[in-house]
């Protein structure tokens, strides 16, 4: 190719990286496996450098071997050995590189060049359309074209390996950090709920026990002693000593050295930040970590909390977490409630579905009612063995500590689904004052969004009618089921 460009310049090449992949070649043919996949013909810059690599995997296709001798009779038998330079050239390509062993280094660099060529060959063309009045709507096509190639030539090909190799390599699974699979290693545990919840508490327990004070936590085995760097986003280090303190004094107590902590003080994190990604890459690394535990999550980032943000962010920690081997641990805020979510589904989580599907094992932490006990859900747990877990009963422990007391029996199933003669039943135990939507999932253990599905079709009908009361939209039996309540909207 010896396009040159609007600005009488030469286009980007590196003449001495294809000179380098080719003499690399010849010295070791094995190498052709390896920059195959990488390089294409086109790819080179030299016409002559394009025949010779085109001449390379023709030969190691048909015979699985290429040398010198090969070579220059299949540049012969094609009438091509004295377009590349003869005998003589191919004698410097091998002279000119001393070992094959870079050869995907130079693969990398020529390729590189090839996706630089091609955008300004794109940016040619579309001057080109522009100049003779081509249909807008035809370069659309022509821009994506061209950046699939740039992306293409600025990445490398995927890491793949054999299933026959797999089986052969000495691997295990990932090692249980806490048991039944609520967290192994390498693995993202996210703990949502409420404010006042008690997720604080919870996430710094498990922390405190995963160092080394050891036991059951919501009744799991943890593992351990382990390393662990706890990162707490919205404590100050008296705040952070006092909750140790609370745990201490409930039989609690803190590793001294294992249980390492960051407060935040004059100094922030932003984990959508790759930097500050590469800070905490680098101290897990340093600190030989385990197990890192963020609470919160929305004060250990910046910005929207939305999936692409979300997607974004645990894909470049899932990195981290493959290099280190860390499992990490977040508590998260949830959003304001509305009739349509669920208790224990985690519809209320803030970040989008992002957030629930990033993480391995994703738990909903919230009041049973209008008690001060809580229920620990078991949203999500991608590696589970044995049955799902029932939601875990937490009765309230002093200074704000929560403390298992057992497991909540859902009678009927949460998910059954619910029948028209089922609905009116449950309102009709309510006489004329009707019942809410929460009031008939409770009394059915049906899910909101099947309450709302059978109750349309009766309200359409007239056999449920539905007012305001306060805050609440009440349903009952008939056009007289309001009594003297009427409708009130206030």
């Amino acid at each position: 190719m010896s396009v040159i460009d609007v600005a009488g310049r030469v286009p980007p090449h590196d003449a001495s990286a294809e000179v380098a992949v080719l003499g690399g070649l010849l010295l070791d043919p094995e190498q052709v496996e390896a920059v195959s996949p990488v390089l294409t013909p086109s790819d080179f810059y030299r016409t002559s450098h394009a025949v010779l690599f085109r001449a390379i995997l023709e030969l190691h296709e048909a015979t699985s071997s290429v040398d010198l001798v090969m070579l220059r009779g299949h540049l012969e038998d094609g009438d091509h050995l004295e377009a590349v330079g003869g005998e003589d050239y191919l004698a410097h390509l091998m002279a000119a590189v001393p070992s094959a062993a870079n050869v995907s280094h130079y693969a990398d660099r020529v390729r590189i060049q090839a996706g630089r060529r091609a955008a300004i060959l794109a940016g040619h063309e579309l001057i080109r359309m522009a100049h003779e009045g081509e249909p807008l709507a035809a370069f659309r096509p022509r821009v994506e074209h061209v950046l699939t190639r740039v992306e293409a030539a600025a990445g490398a090909p995927l890491t793949t390996g054999t299933v026959s190799t797999l089986r052969n390599m000495d691997i295990s699974p990932p090692e249980a950090v806490v048991q039944d699979r609520i967290l192994a290693s390498g693995h993202l545990l996210v703990i949502v709920g409420d404010g006042g919840a008690g997720k604080s508490w919870l996430t710094l327990d498990l922390a405190v026990r995963l160092s080394g004070a050891g036991g059951a936590w919501v009744e799991h085995e943890t593992c351990g002693p382990l390393r662990v760097l706890y990162l707490g986003a919205e404590e100050t280090e008296g705040s952070l000593l006092e909750r140790l303190d609370v745990l201490e004094r409930a039989g609690l107590r803190a590793d001294g050295e294992r249980l390492v902590y960051w407060t935040p003080g004059a100094e922030a994190i932003d984990l959508q930040n790759p930097v500050d990604r590469g800070r905490l890459e680098q101290t897990i690394t340093a600190g030989r970590f385990d197990v890192v535990v963020g609470d919160p999550l929305a004060e250990l980032r910046v910005g929207a909390e939305g999936n692409d943000e979300f997607l974004e962010m645990f894909r470049a920690l899932r990195g981290v977490r493959a290099r280190t081997g860390c499992s990490m641990v977040f508590a998260h805020h949830t959003k304001k409630k509305n009739e349509h979510t669920r208790a224990g589904d985690g519809d209320r989580s803030r970040g989008g579905t992002a957030l629930r599907n990033c993480s391995d094992t994703f738990l909903v932490l919230e009041r049973d009612g209008e008690t001060d006990r809580r229920l620990l859900y078991y949203s999500k747990q991608k590696h589970l063995l044995g049955p799902e877990p029932r939601p875990a009963i937490l009765e309230p422990g002093e200074g704000g500590v929560f403390v298992f007391t057992g497991r909540l029996e859902e009678a009927g199933g949460r998910r059954r689904s619910l029948d028209v003669p089922a609905i009116l039943s449950a309102i009709e135990t309510a006489g004329t004052e009707g019942r809410s939507v929460g009031d008939l999932v409770e009394m059915t253990g049906a899910s909101r969004a099947t309450v709302y599905r059978t109750l349309e079709p009766l309200l359409v009908s007239g056999q449920v009618m539905k007012w305001k009361r306060g805050r609440a939209s009440i349903y009952g039996l008939g056009p007289a089921a309001g009594g003297g309540g009427g409708y009130d909207d206030t």
